[in-house]
C-alpha cells in the first residue's frame, strides 16, 4: 500500500478493484493492526485506515477512470449492442452501489479511528499510523466530492458516542420535530370593542392590534407572513379598537420614542420593557435623566441598530413573531436570523433568540409564529400559573406598566432545516460560540420522526440557546465537508486565522496551511459528536414547570442594566 505506482499499474493493467472485499489474512500481510484488519474490508478502506493518503487518492482517481472506460467499452462491445438500455443501467447501478458502499465504509472507518486515536494518549513513532494521517485520508475522500450519507452519519455518531464502531449495524436516518413555548403579553384592564374580533382574539391580541397602527414598523402586506395581520391590517374596526376613546389615555401615556438612524419610531415602553431587560433599563435611565421629547413629552431612547433589525425586534416584541420581510434567499435569511440572535442576546430578549433558532431549524422558515399562527395557545391559566408567569417579568416591568402575561404560545417546527446548509453552517457555529455563554431560560424539545411521519415517544429537552442549531450545523459540515471547504464563510475564517497568526507575538505558533485548518475543523466536529445533542446521549425530557401541550414555557426576560440611554 506504500507503492503508489504499483497500485496504479495493478488497477490499470491488472484489473485490480480497490472496492472488492478481500480476505482477512491479506490484511495481516499488508501490516494492518487489529483494528485495521477489522475495519479495512477493501483495499480502499485499508489504505484509509492506515493513513495512506496518496494511496487512497490514487485508488479513487485511477479506478474512477478505469471503471468509466470499462462501462463505455461494454456499451460498444459488438456482442452487447443489441441489449436494451436497462441491461447496461442495471449493471452500472450495481457497480455504483458497490463503489459507494466501499467509499462510505472507508470514510466512516478512517473518521472513527482518527478521532479515537486522537483521544488516546499515544505517540506513534510511525507517521503512517498517526491519527492526523487517518483524518487526512478522510479529508482526501471529502475533497474528491464524497458526501457522508445519512446512514453513515448516524453510524459514525453512534460509534463515537459508544467508542466502538460496528460497521454491520443498520441505523436509520433521523429527522426531528422541535417544540418550544413563549409567554404572550396583553394590555391590563384594556377596554375592548367586540366588533370584528372573536372572544379568543380579544383575550390575547391587544399588542398585536396596537402594532397594526404603528405603520413605521410593519412590513408591506405582500411580504407579510401572518394571516391574522393581513386580514385586519386595513379593517377600519381594527384601528378603531386600538384607538378607542376610552383607551387613548392609557396608550398615549405609555408612548416612548426610539431614535434609530435618522428615524423616530413611536412605540410603547411597557411591552418593550416586558420583552427586553435592556430596553427596560434604558427606558428607566432616560426617565431618570429626563431625556424626553419637548413637544410630546415622550421618553427618548437611542438605539444603535439598523432600522431593518430594529423593525424585526419590535415586531417580535409586539406580536411574538417577525411579521415578514426576511430575505427570500436562504443564505441571506440565515445571516439575518443570526444577526437577530446576537441582538437578542444583547437586548436580553430570550424569546427572540428562541424564534431565531426555531426558524433556523424549520423546513418552512417563512411562516408566522405569533399567538394566532402558532401550534397551540393556552389562555385559560390558573391564578397560580398567572402569578408564576407574571413573577418572571417582575424584574423588568414597572408597577405602572400596562403589559401583563396573558397566555402561552406553543411553537412546533419540523425538519430538515431549509436554512442550515453547507454555505451557512460555519456562521452558525461561530454565532453559537457567542450566545451559549448566556444563562437565560431557553428551552427546545426534540422528538424523532419515523419514516411514517409519526413522532417517537422519547423526547429530549435543551435549555441553552443554539445548542440544537449548532448540532445541526455540525451534522451539515460533516456530511458536506468538501463543499464547506469551498464556501466563503470557511475561506473567510481561514484567512482571518492566518492574519491572527501573522500578527501574533507568540513565536511558538506553528504556521498553518489550508489542510491544517481543514483537519482542525474536522477534528473539532468529531469531538462534538461525543456529546451530540440530537442523540441517545442527550438529557431525557423533563416535564416543564408549567405544562402546556407537553411543551416548556420560556422566561421572557433576563436582567441587565444600562449606564446610558444609548443602547
Amino acid at each position: 500500500l506504500h507503492d503508489v505506482e504499483s497500485i496504479r499499474l495493478l488497477i490499470e493493467a491488472g484489473g485490480a478493484d480497490p472496492h472488492e472485499p478481500i480476505e482477512r489474512r491479506m490484511y495481516r500481510a499488508a501490516g494492518g493492526s487489529k483494528d485495521e484488519i477489522k475495519f479495512g474490508r477493501t483495499p480502499l478502506s485499508l489504505a484509509a485506515c492506515l493513513g495512506e493518503t496518496e494511496s487512497t487518492r490514487t485508488m479513487m482517481n485511477v479506478f474512477g477512470r478505469v471503471l468509466s472506460s470499462k462501462q463505455q467499452a461494454r456499451r460498444q462491445a459488438p456482442l452487447l449492442r443489441k441489449q436494451p438500455e436497462s441491461y447496461f443501467s442495471n449493471i452500472e447501478c450495481g457497480e455504483k452501489e458497490k463503489v459507494d458502499t466501499s467509499i462510505q465504509v472507508a470514510l466512516v472507518s478512517s473518521l472513527f479511528l482518527g478521532w479515537r486515536d486522537s483521544k488516546s494518549e499515544i505517540t506513534a513513532e510511525d507517521d503512517n499510523t498517526h491519527p492526523l494521517n487517518r483524518l487526512s485520508s478522510s479529508l482526501t475522500l471529502f475533497k474528491k466530492g464524497v458526501l457522508l450519507d445519512e446512514a453513515s452519519f448516524a453510524l459514525l455518531k453512534s460509534s463515537i458516542a459508544s467508542n466502538e464502531l460496528h460497521l454491520d449495524s443498520v441505523i436509520p436516518a433521523e429527522i426531528y420535530r422541535y417544540d418550544a413555548a413563549y409567554n404572550q403579553h396583553n394590555i391590563a384592564d384594556f377596554k375592548r370593542r367586540n366588533r370584528g374580533f372573536t372572544y379568543h382574539d380579544r383575550l390575547i391580541s391587544d399588542w398585536s392590534v396596537t402594532l397594526l397602527t404603528v405603520q413605521e414598523i410593519l412590513p408591506s402586506k405582500e411580504v407579510m407572513y401572518c394571516s391574522w395581520a393581513k386580514e385586519h391590517l386595513n379593517k377600519e374596526q381594527t384601528v378603531a379598537n386600538a384607538k378607542a376613546t376610552q383607551n387613548i389615555h392609557k396608550l398615549c401615556s405609555d408612548e416612548c420614542q426610539l431614535l434609530v438612524e435618522d428615524t423616530t419610531l413611536v412605540v410603547h415602553r411597557s411591552i418593550l420593557a416586558a420583552k427586553s431587560a435592556k430596553f427596560a433599563a434604558a427606558i428607566r435611565f432616560s426617565m431618570l435623566n429626563h431625556d424626553v421629547d419637548n413637544n410630546s413629552g415622550a421618553v427618548r431612547v437611542h438605539v444603535d441598530l439598523s432600522l431593518k433589525m430594529t423593525r424585526f425586534l419590535l415586531q417580535h416584541c409586539y406580536h411574538g413573531s417577525i411579521l415578514g420581510g426576511l430575505s427570500p434567499h436562504p443564505l441571506i435569511c440565515c445571516q439575518e436570523l443570526l444577526e437577530l440572535a446576537l441582538i437578542a442576546e444583547e437586548y436580553l430578549c430570550p424569546s427572540l433568540s428562541l424564534e431565531c433558532e426555531m426558524r433556523l431549524l424549520s423546513a418552512e422558515p417563512y411562516v408566522c409564529q405569533c399567538w394566532h399562527c402558532c401550534h397551540s395557545l393556552q389562555t385559560d391559566l390558573t391564578i397560580r400559573d398567572r402569578h408564576k408567569m407574571v413573577s418572571v417579568d417582575s424584574n423588568n416591568v414597572d408597577e405602572d406598566s400596562i403589559s401583563r402575561v396573558s397566555g402561552v404560545c406553543s411553537l412546533r417546527v419540523n425538519g430538515p432545516s431549509r436554512l442550515i446548509t453547507a454555505e451557512s453552517a460555519i456562521d452558525i457555529l461561530a454565532v453559537s460560540q457567542q450566545v451559549d455563554i448566556f444563562e437565560h431560560k431557553h428551552s427546545i424539545t426534540a422528538q424523532k420522526i419515523d419514516s411514517r411521519g409519526e413522532a417517537s415517544t422519547d423526547k429530549t429537552v435543551y435549555q441553552k440557546p443554539f445548542v440544537v442549531a449548532k448540532s445541526y450545523a455540525i451534522k451539515t459540515i460533516l456530511q458536506n465537508f468538501g463543499t464547506v471547504l469551498k464556501t466563503d464563510s470557511y475561506l473567510s475564517q481561514f484567512h482571518a486565522a492566518l492574519t491572527d497568526m501573522e500578527n501574533s507575538d507568540n513565536t511558538e505558533d506553528v504556521p498553518m496551511n489550508e489542510d491544517d485548518m481543514s483537519l482542525l475543523l474536522l477534528q473539532t466536529c468529531l469531538d462534538d459528536l461525543v456529546d451530540f445533542p440530537l442523540g441517545d446521549r442527550a438529557d431525557k425530557y423533563r416535564e416543564p414547570s408549567l405544562a402546556v401541550d407537553h411543551k416548556s414555557s420560556e422566561t421572557e426576560n433576563g436582567s441587565g442594566s444600562a449606564k446610558a440611554s444609548r443602547i
